[in-house]
């Protein structure tokens, strides 16, 4: 073999046969979020920050908004189950219920999020020998933009309802923006299947004429829009203010134009609360009221510490693990419909 080719394989044929590079490993500060796949960088980079805290308090790089206090709402955990109690009736439903809400995530690196969002509803009414029930089953996906500051986000929700004499089905379709203080929601809702029952039929008598008469069950096409702000923040203490309206419309010429006023948070990492009161010309005057028990589960962020979290405000990452709001209760109305016998 030629003293060239035996000394050109001597060069190459290692590189090629060496084991390959570690894999990168995500690493948090409180500076930023980067990839290193040298474990003595991340410690000299952790040193440094809190060398220059020490020495510069208020620094920005202290305060930073970074990874490390994503997900302080729910201590780090991706999942959670929550259960919770709706009193007073609603917006096409007569009765409050007992809900359990499921919610499963995963963040990647890159902060895109997908989720999976199922909700079960139960509704207990005197007039009948059995509860109804209601569900909603949603898949979405949210990613941040660091540029803005902001979270956008889609979703996609199934519903259904039980009623008396049958049940209705929707599709929900949502987009999300949601920033530090304030955040902003649209949702459509398009019926699917049948959209309306009739519940009885009979002869009756007006002004000496007879008529038939049908008492008539249906859904609603429809959408609404709210904007939140956060009015207050303090460690597991926190409350939002929101202010919406809403539009539906139905059969024989029912077109719904109303608004609400809702104040939500929670009490404890554990403890949520709402309380929402609406108006419009259908449907009237209308509060309610509920209590949630909130569960967290899965496996905890290992390099969150929940004491690195901001008492006072919120960090965009945090959006991340807010339960979608929208019309989880498909809205039913009750029509009599009269026609003359020849």
């Amino acid at each position: 073999m030629p003293k060239r080719t035996a000394l050109f394989l001597l060069c190459v044929a290692p590189p090629l046969f060496a084991e390959k590079a570690p894999t990168s490993r995500f690493i948090l500060t409180n500076q930023e979020s980067t990839f290193d796949t040298n474990l003595k960088r991340k410690e000299q980079l952790v040193a440094q920050t809190k060398d220059s805290c020490k020495t510069d308090p208020n620094s920005p790089s202290c305060h930073s908004e970074s990874h490390s206090n994503w997900n302080c709402q729910n201590r780090a955990h991706p999942n959670f189950l929550d259960v919770r109690h709706n009193e007073g009736k609603g917006i096409g439903y007569h009765q409050g219920y007992t809900s359990s809400d499921l919610f499963l995530s995963y963040t990647t690196e890159r902060n895109f999020t997908p989720f999976l969002d199922l909700r079960g509803h139960y509704f207990r009414d005197s007039k009948w020998k059995e509860g109804k029930w209601a569900a909603n089953g949603g898949l979405g996906f949210r990613d941040l933009s660091e540029s803005l500051g902001l979270v956008f986000g889609i979703n996609a929700f199934y519903d259904f309802r039980q009623v008396k004499h049958t049940h209705f089905q929707q599709l929900g379709l949502g987009i999300e923006i949601l920033g530090e203080q304030w955040d902003f929601r649209a949702n459509g809702y398009i019926p699917l299947r049948w959209r309306r029952k009739t519940l009885s039929k009979k002869i009756v008598e007006h002004d000496g004429r007879l008529f038939i008469q049908k008492r008539i069950e249906y859904d609603f096409y429809g959408g609404d829009l709210e904007i939140g702000r956060v009015i207050f923040k303090w460690a597991g203490l926190h409350g939002k203010l929101t202010g919406g309206a809403y539009y539906l419309n139905g059969f024989f010429g029912k077109n719904v134009i109303g608004g609400f006023l809702r104040l939500s948070g929670h009490l404890s990492p554990y403890i949520g609360f709402a309380a929402q009161g609406s108006y419009d010309p259908n449907f009237k005057w209308i509060g309610q009221g509920e209590l949630s028990l909130n569960i967290p589960f899965g496996r905890r962020l290992s390099d969150l510490k929940y004491g690195e979290c901001r008492k006072w405000r919120y960090t965009p990452q945090e959006r991340f693990l807010e339960p979608v709001s929208r019309f989880e209760i498909i809205p039913i109305e009750k029509h009599t419909q009269r026609r003359p016998i020849n």
